[in-house]
């Protein structure tokens, strides 16, 4: 009997070993396991020429000072308490009208269809002379 008594003890030793590793290795996040870190993107700053506005929904297209071989159009949506600014001064959604020029500060990924599409706008400025 005392052969059978080590002989189950040392079998639920093992699976209890071997649960524990089965339990940290699905519940741990690393490289390579579980979830992995989300992805950042670095905010740019775009400058542009609004071509059509509706509401807080902005057309624009690239200015040639962004060093674009080609100017490209790109399209957003301006979300509640994203700062509008003019020489430092807040502004309306209403003073951003078609053929102003903007600098448009963003992050996140942009969605690449035509035209392409900012996921996350941080911040515009009027870079007009007048408001």
């Amino acid at each position: 009997m005392k052969g059978w008594k080590k002989l189950l003890l040392c079998l639920m030793a093992a699976v209890l070993l071997w649960g524990s590793f089965l339990l940290g290795r699905f519940t741990t996040s690393g490289p390579g396991q579980g979830e992995s870190d989300p992805i950042t993107f670095p905010a740019e700053i775009l400058h542009a020429e609004i071509l059509e506005r509706d509401g807080a929904y902005f057309h624009i297209k690239e200015l040639s000072c962004n060093g674009a071989d080609s100017q490209e159009e790109f399209t957003f949506s301006v979300q509640d308490g994203t700062p509008l600014m003019w020489r430092g001064r807040a502004i309306n959604l209403g003073d951003l009208q078609p053929g102003h020029r903007i600098a448009v500060t963003f992050t996140g990924a942009v969605q690449d269809i035509c035209p392409a599409v900012l996921t996350e706008v941080l911040h515009i400025d009027l870079l007009e002379n007048k408001k």
